[in-house]
């Protein structure tokens, strides 16, 4: 048990040195606590040098942002994002599992739809689908009324090769696992 101070008062708290956490990990956490600071899941130890970066943006002809903005993510709006826009050949498939994930979020409240953004593409007079298959299937099991203010961004660009850049760069997000939500 150590005891540390925060903002004036003091706290005492356990740290518990499990056979998972490396030995130098342990070492560190618990000197951390030790000098007044909070214990940390690791520390970066940098990137290292970087020999070559690939300019993926010189592949294509450039990319606009023709419209951003915040609105109601309404019934209306997930059937054109579904119904309206072409699917981009690499997006992932729809997981009925993760609509359902959703779903179960946005019932009990634990949906944050302020961190949603909604991206699409034109090229050619065709209107791409980035992103938000899911969100917009789990929208639609929900009341019409029920509010979810979203991000909405429509990007415009010549080439395919743009196209590209952008859904690679978007949705990167490291997957939570159920231990990651359960210990956060």
């Amino acid at each position: 048990m150590y005891y540390v101070s925060a903002l004036g008062k003091s706290y005492c708290i356990r740290v518990y040195f499990s056979r998972f956490i490396p030995e130098t990990h342990r070492c560190s956490l618990k000197q951390n606590v030790l000098k007044g600071g909070f214990p940390m899941a690791g520390k970066y130890k940098g990137q290292g040098s970087v020999t070559e970066v690939y300019d993926v943006t010189s592949l294509g002809s450039g990319l606009d942002l023709k419209r951003s903005r915040k609105g109601e993510f309404t019934h209306k709006e997930a059937l054109k994002l579904l119904e309206n826009c072409t699917e981009f050949v690499g997006d992932r498939k729809l997981k009925q599992n993760h609509v359902d994930f959703l779903v179960r979020q946005m019932l009990r409240s634990t949906f944050h739809a302020e961190w949603v953004t909604v991206i699409t593409y034109s090229i050619n007079g065709t209107t791409y689908r980035m992103n938000g298959q899911h969100t917009a299937w789990a929208r639609l099991e929900m009341p019409e009324d029920w509010p979810c203010k979203v991000d909405f961004m429509e990007y415009e660009a010549q080439s395919m090769d743009d196209m590209r850049t952008l859904y690679s760069s978007i949705d990167r997000a490291s997957p939570r696992t159920r231990a990651n939500v359960i210990e956060s």
